[in-house]
């Protein structure tokens, strides 16, 4: 699985598209602009933890994963 395919699954993801006007059932994960404009910075290597930053309308969307690609936090502005 890929981090986008991971994080289009994941319910906070999915309602904050959903209160963007964005239906992430409706598209397929390469064709949401959102993951073109993410940025991946990472939080720590020991445990390994990765943030996710994507914009999408006026919002702004933070995902924390781990190394098996599991949301571990969302956070999000807008």
């Amino acid at each position: 699985m890929t981090i986008p395919e991971a994080l289009v699954t994941d319910p906070a993801v999915v309602a904050f598209h959903h209160e963007q006007g964005v239906a992430l059932d409706a598209e397929p994960t390469w064709r949401l602009e959102w993951l073109d404009d993410t940025t991946v910075e990472t939080v720590s290597t020991d445990p390994l933890r990765l943030r996710v930053t994507g914009h999408v309308g006026d919002g702004t969307l933070r995902v924390t994963i781990d190394d098996s690609l599991t949301v571990l936090e969302t956070t999000r502005d807008g």
